[in-house]
Protein backbone atom coordinates (compact mmCIF):
# COMPACT_ATOMS: atom_id res chain seq x y z
CA UNK A 1 0.00 0.00 0.00
CA UNK A 2 2.58 2.17 0.39
CA UNK A 3 4.49 1.55 -2.76
CA UNK A 4 1.35 2.10 -4.31
CA UNK A 5 0.67 5.81 -2.72
CA UNK A 6 4.68 6.49 -3.21
CA UNK A 7 4.61 5.95 -7.09
CA UNK A 8 1.57 7.97 -7.60
CA UNK A 9 2.86 10.92 -5.21
CA UNK A 10 6.51 10.36 -7.60
CA UNK A 11 4.45 10.43 -11.14
CA UNK A 12 2.07 13.73 -9.41
CA UNK A 13 5.82 15.42 -8.35
CA UNK A 14 7.08 14.99 -11.68
CA UNK A 15 3.84 15.27 -14.15
CA UNK A 16 4.82 19.53 -13.73
CA UNK A 17 8.13 19.25 -15.25
CA UNK A 18 7.43 17.63 -17.70
CA UNK A 19 4.56 19.43 -18.98
CA UNK A 20 6.61 22.35 -18.32
CA UNK A 21 9.63 21.14 -20.80
CA UNK A 22 6.91 20.05 -23.24
CA UNK A 23 5.88 23.49 -23.53
CA UNK A 24 8.92 25.03 -24.14
CA UNK A 25 9.96 22.80 -26.81
CA UNK A 26 6.73 23.33 -28.16
CA UNK A 27 6.90 27.24 -27.94
CA UNK A 28 10.53 27.00 -29.12
CA UNK A 29 9.55 25.37 -32.20
CA UNK A 30 6.45 27.19 -33.02
CA UNK A 31 9.19 30.43 -32.86
CA UNK A 32 11.26 28.53 -35.31
CA UNK A 33 8.07 28.12 -38.02
CA UNK A 34 7.17 31.89 -37.47
CA UNK A 35 10.33 33.69 -38.83
CA UNK A 36 10.06 36.13 -41.03
CA UNK A 37 12.61 35.28 -43.97
CA UNK A 38 11.64 39.03 -45.78
CA UNK A 39 10.55 37.59 -48.83
CA UNK A 40 7.61 39.68 -49.91
CA UNK A 41 9.60 42.10 -52.48
CA UNK A 42 10.57 39.02 -54.34
CA UNK A 43 8.01 38.34 -57.07
CA UNK A 44 7.13 34.03 -57.39
CA UNK A 45 8.35 31.83 -59.83
CA UNK A 46 6.53 31.27 -62.58
CA UNK A 47 5.37 27.34 -62.80
CA UNK A 48 6.58 25.44 -65.92
CA UNK A 49 3.10 24.03 -66.54
CA UNK A 50 1.73 26.96 -67.07
CA UNK A 51 4.01 27.95 -69.36
CA UNK A 52 3.34 25.06 -71.47
CA UNK A 53 -0.33 25.62 -71.17
CA UNK A 54 -0.25 28.72 -72.33
CA UNK A 55 1.47 27.78 -75.17
CA UNK A 56 -1.01 25.48 -76.60
CA UNK A 57 -4.19 27.06 -78.79
CA UNK A 58 -7.39 26.94 -76.51
CA UNK A 59 -9.67 24.35 -78.64
CA UNK A 60 -6.57 21.72 -78.13
CA UNK A 61 -6.46 21.97 -74.41
CA UNK A 62 -9.43 20.10 -73.80
CA UNK A 63 -9.26 16.09 -74.35
CA UNK A 64 -5.39 16.16 -75.01
CA UNK A 65 -3.74 13.00 -74.37
CA UNK A 66 -0.31 12.64 -73.98
CA UNK A 67 -0.50 9.54 -75.30
CA UNK A 68 -2.31 9.62 -78.53
CA UNK A 69 0.43 12.49 -79.73
CA UNK A 70 1.52 11.99 -83.04
CA UNK A 71 4.99 11.35 -83.88
CA UNK A 72 5.43 13.66 -86.98
CA UNK A 73 3.62 16.65 -84.83
CA UNK A 74 5.17 16.51 -81.71
CA UNK A 75 7.51 19.43 -81.13
CA UNK A 76 11.06 19.48 -81.27
CA UNK A 77 11.10 20.25 -77.76
CA UNK A 78 9.71 17.32 -76.13
CA UNK A 79 12.04 15.22 -78.98
CA UNK A 80 14.84 13.63 -77.32
CA UNK A 81 18.52 14.43 -78.97
CA UNK A 82 19.67 11.99 -81.25
CA UNK A 83 22.81 10.61 -79.71
CA UNK A 84 25.87 11.32 -81.63
CA UNK A 85 28.98 10.09 -80.57
CA UNK A 86 32.06 11.60 -80.85
CA UNK A 87 33.47 12.46 -84.53
CA UNK A 88 36.29 10.09 -85.05
CA UNK A 89 39.14 10.38 -88.32
CA UNK A 90 37.67 8.73 -91.25
CA UNK A 91 39.56 5.93 -92.81
CA UNK A 92 40.57 7.37 -96.29
CA UNK A 93 40.66 5.08 -99.00
CA UNK A 94 42.13 5.42 -102.37
CA UNK A 95 40.60 6.47 -105.01
CA UNK A 96 41.28 4.98 -108.95
CA UNK A 97 42.79 8.46 -109.84
CA UNK A 98 44.80 8.39 -107.07
CA UNK A 99 46.52 5.02 -107.56
CA UNK A 100 47.08 5.75 -111.16
CA UNK A 101 48.34 9.19 -110.29
CA UNK A 102 50.74 7.13 -108.08
CA UNK A 103 51.67 4.90 -110.62
CA UNK A 104 52.59 7.43 -113.02
CA UNK A 105 54.96 8.90 -110.06
CA UNK A 106 56.49 5.74 -109.70
CA UNK A 107 56.89 5.04 -113.81
CA UNK A 108 58.84 9.05 -113.71
CA UNK A 109 60.85 8.59 -110.91
CA UNK A 110 61.70 4.90 -112.02
CA UNK A 111 61.84 4.48 -115.44
CA UNK A 112 63.95 1.20 -115.69
CA UNK A 113 61.65 -0.38 -113.12
CA UNK A 114 62.02 -0.58 -109.36
CA UNK A 115 66.26 -1.28 -108.84
CA UNK A 116 67.21 0.36 -105.45
CA UNK A 117 70.95 1.64 -105.70
CA UNK A 118 71.06 -0.11 -102.12
CA UNK A 119 69.95 -3.72 -101.27
CA UNK A 120 69.63 -5.02 -97.71
CA UNK A 121 69.33 -8.75 -96.66
CA UNK A 122 66.75 -10.62 -95.95
CA UNK A 123 67.48 -10.40 -92.48
CA UNK A 124 67.74 -7.22 -92.15
CA UNK A 125 64.14 -7.20 -93.71
CA UNK A 126 62.56 -9.21 -91.12
CA UNK A 127 64.37 -7.16 -88.35
CA UNK A 128 62.81 -4.08 -89.94
CA UNK A 129 59.13 -5.95 -90.10
CA UNK A 130 59.72 -6.88 -86.31
CA UNK A 131 60.19 -3.28 -85.06
CA UNK A 132 57.90 -2.04 -86.85
CA UNK A 133 54.94 -4.81 -85.98
CA UNK A 134 56.03 -3.28 -81.99
CA UNK A 135 55.88 0.48 -82.22
CA UNK A 136 54.22 1.65 -85.51
CA UNK A 137 54.63 5.15 -84.14
CA UNK A 138 58.63 5.18 -82.87
CA UNK A 139 59.93 2.99 -85.74
CA UNK A 140 58.24 4.91 -88.48
CA UNK A 141 59.19 4.83 -92.06
CA UNK A 142 61.50 7.66 -92.30
CA UNK A 143 62.80 6.43 -88.98
CA UNK A 144 63.51 3.08 -90.61
CA UNK A 145 64.84 4.69 -94.35
CA UNK A 146 67.01 6.88 -92.07
CA UNK A 147 68.65 3.75 -89.62
CA UNK A 148 68.82 1.29 -92.44
CA UNK A 149 70.14 3.96 -94.99
CA UNK A 150 67.86 3.26 -97.58
CA UNK A 151 64.88 5.13 -99.35
CA UNK A 152 61.44 5.42 -97.86
CA UNK A 153 59.56 3.82 -100.77
CA UNK A 154 61.66 0.88 -100.23
CA UNK A 155 60.90 0.45 -96.76
CA UNK A 156 57.05 0.74 -97.70
CA UNK A 157 57.75 -2.27 -100.21
CA UNK A 158 59.24 -3.88 -97.39
CA UNK A 159 56.62 -3.69 -94.59
CA UNK A 160 54.09 -4.44 -97.29
CA UNK A 161 55.95 -7.95 -98.46
CA UNK A 162 54.89 -11.28 -96.77
CA UNK A 163 57.95 -13.11 -96.92
CA UNK A 164 59.08 -14.77 -94.25
CA UNK A 165 62.05 -17.29 -93.14
CA UNK A 166 61.32 -20.88 -93.03
CA UNK A 167 62.10 -22.51 -89.30
CA UNK A 168 65.60 -23.41 -90.19
CA UNK A 169 66.26 -20.20 -91.58
CA UNK A 170 65.12 -18.72 -88.46
CA UNK A 171 67.36 -21.00 -86.03
CA UNK A 172 69.89 -20.13 -88.15
CA UNK A 173 69.58 -16.35 -87.22
CA UNK A 174 69.06 -16.91 -84.23
CA UNK A 175 72.91 -18.71 -83.62
CA UNK A 176 73.84 -16.30 -86.08
CA UNK A 177 73.05 -13.34 -83.70
CA UNK A 178 73.73 -15.09 -80.52
CA UNK A 179 77.96 -15.94 -81.59
CA UNK A 180 78.23 -12.18 -82.98
CA UNK A 181 76.35 -11.05 -79.52
CA UNK A 182 79.14 -13.42 -77.64
CA UNK A 183 81.75 -12.21 -79.50
CA UNK A 184 80.78 -8.45 -79.23
CA UNK A 185 80.91 -9.16 -75.38
CA UNK A 186 84.70 -10.70 -75.51
CA UNK A 187 86.12 -7.73 -77.87
CA UNK A 188 85.02 -5.30 -75.28
CA UNK A 189 85.91 -7.06 -72.41
CA UNK A 190 89.48 -7.17 -74.02
CA UNK A 191 89.11 -3.30 -74.92
CA UNK A 192 88.24 -2.84 -71.31
CA UNK A 193 91.10 -4.52 -70.51
CA UNK A 194 93.92 -3.10 -71.70
CA UNK A 195 92.41 0.24 -70.87
CA UNK A 196 92.86 -0.80 -67.00
CA UNK A 197 96.38 -2.01 -67.94
CA UNK A 198 96.72 1.60 -69.52
CA UNK A 199 95.61 3.49 -66.68
CA UNK A 200 97.76 1.17 -63.57
CA UNK A 201 100.85 1.74 -66.30
CA UNK A 202 100.05 5.79 -66.16
CA UNK A 203 99.39 6.41 -62.22
CA UNK A 204 102.63 3.35 -61.27
CA UNK A 205 99.33 1.05 -60.10
CA UNK A 206 100.98 -2.38 -61.53
CA UNK A 207 101.10 -5.01 -58.62
CA UNK A 208 104.30 -6.84 -58.00
CA UNK A 209 104.29 -10.23 -59.21
CA UNK A 210 104.93 -12.19 -55.95
CA UNK A 211 107.28 -15.30 -55.84
CA UNK A 212 105.49 -17.43 -53.00
CA UNK A 213 102.25 -17.23 -55.34
CA UNK A 214 103.28 -20.33 -57.31
CA UNK A 215 101.17 -23.83 -56.78
CA UNK A 216 104.18 -26.61 -55.21
CA UNK A 217 103.49 -30.37 -54.81
CA UNK A 218 105.15 -31.65 -51.82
Amino acid sequence: MLSALRSIKSRNICAPSARIAHVNFYKTVAELTRTHWKTGSHPAPRSVVEDEDEDWPAPLKEGFDEAEEPQDEASASSRPLPHRPYPTKPEHKRTPQEYAAHRETMKRKFPEGWAPPRKVSREAMESMRSLHQIDPGRFSTPILAEKFRISKEAVRRILKSKWEPTRNEKARLAAKERDAREAWKAQRRATEKVQHEAIQEEYGLVPEERKDDELTLK
